[in-house]
């Protein structure tokens, strides 16, 4: 550990209006070193003094001549590759130095920002020219930073660069104890674990990512990916018991506006956003409408900003007209959603009887693209996504009662 209390962390920390958080400490300090600009004057004056060494007064041969001048142009070339050097490869030089960030057991602190562990996707040792370095990936693909001066770090909104090291092997052993427990990989694992311990479900050993099990007599099985990206989210619910209804959940398009044109009905949940944004299509309408209290909404809006989602059980009961009772061909098997307008109007239709059994629903959960990489984004939509098919199935099972 560094002390925290030195003029280049206290330095660090007050120009960058950043300060350590209670029990965060330093592991190590990332410094960067600039070319030494007296480099170039102190060669200088060797090209210069040498040949007035031996010059200066004195009537040389030719031969004498030419090799001072032979001699001057090596001067000269090992001086423009040692000033070339210094710049692109600058030494440890405490006087021509400036702090890059701070390692600290909480994350990287820089100028731009502080970049917690939770946000590292990995730690990676690469080696160029024979040398070690340290690279923080805040993605998980893979970037070249090569180009960049490798012997001072850098830093992108893709990566961390730790430069100038001759001890990358301890500081990786250091770092990784604070690392890897807050990484996004440990979380989706994390969370794996937690969706068990609160749903009581189990790994299943057939199917890679995949948990299954009961849960208030509710047959359960997710899957999502244990790495980044994370793109979706998977889940089947198996009913205790066989029941008629329908009810489909998807993402508003043009197709579902059209169809509402012509007679199909979109119900309203009474949330602008919500109804805006999906369309509900159900059996139940009423008891749809009663299900979605302000907390279910508020579930389902925190799952819309971060993704789509698509819920399906049963089909729908298919008829031979139209709405407005216009004849049609039978074998188009026209959906009239309006035949569903509430329970009541089902029931005293004789509709009811026909809609089929069914025992097992389907929930797809989508991340948005931007957000696949994100790991509190991600674990968040995983969480509501099966919080929110849970109180969806029991309710329906509460509608077969």
């Amino acid at each position: 550990m560094i002390e925290t209390s030195t003029k280049s962390v206290q330095n660090f920390l007050s120009n960058n209006n950043q300060q350590l958080e209670q029990s965060e400490q330093i592991l190590h300090v990332a410094i960067n070193y600039k070319p030494n600009p007296q480099i170039l004057g102190s060669w200088l004056s060797i090209i210069v003094l040498i040949p007035l060494f031996f010059c200066l007064g004195i009537k040389t041969p030719l031969q004498i001549q030419l090799f001072l001048n032979l001699f001057g142009i090596c001067i000269v070339f090992i001086a423009v590759v040692q000033y070339y050097k210094e710049f692109k490869f600058p030494k440890a030089n405490p006087k021509h130095s400036s702090t890059f960030g701070l390692i600290t057991t909480n994350g990287i602190r820089i100028k731009e920002k502080f970049i917690p562990w939770e946000l590292v996707h990995e730690i990676n040792r690469v080696f160029f020219k024979g040398r070690p370095f340290l690279i923080f990936n805040l993605s998980p693909q893979y970037y070249d930073f090569l180009s960049q001066n490798i012997y001072n770090s850098t830093y992108t909104s893709k990566f961390v660069f730790l430069g100038h090291l001759n001890n990358s092997d301890r500081l990786f052993k250091e770092f990784t104890p604070f690392w890897k427990p807050k990484s996004p990989g440990q979380q989706l694992k994390n969370l794996a674990q937690q969706l068990k311990d609160s749903y009581q479900l189990r790994d299943v050993p057939t199917l890679e990512h995949t948990l299954e099990g009961n849960y208030k007599k509710l047959g359960i099985q997710c899957s999502f990916n244990y790495s980044f990206p994370v793109e979706e989210m998977k889940i089947r619910v198996l009913l205790p018991k066989k029941i008629r209804a329908f009810l489909k959940i998807a993402r508003e398009t043009d197709g579902t506006r059209i169809t509402q044109a012509i007679g199909g009905k979109d119900i309203q949940i009474g949330h602008p956003t919500i109804d805006k944004t999906c369309l509900f299509e159900s059996s139940h309408p009423i008891q749809l409408q009663q299900f979605f209290t302000l907390e279910v909404k508020s579930i389902l809006e925190q799952l819309l900003e971060l993704g789509r989602v698509n819920f399906d059980l049963g089909e729908p009961i298919k008829q031979k007209r139209l709405k407005n009772k216009q004849r049609v061909k039978e074998d188009e098997g026209v959906l009239d959603t309006g035949m569903l307008l509430t329970e009541i109007d089902t029931v005293r239709a004789g509709e009811i009887e026909k809609i089929p059994y069914v025992i097992q629903a389907a929930f797809t959960g989508t991340v948005l693209e931007p957000l696949r990489d994100n790991p509190e984004d991600v674990v968040t939509f995983i969480e509501l996504c099966l919080e929110f098919t849970v109180l969806l199935a029991e309710h329906i099972v509460q509608i077969g009662e």
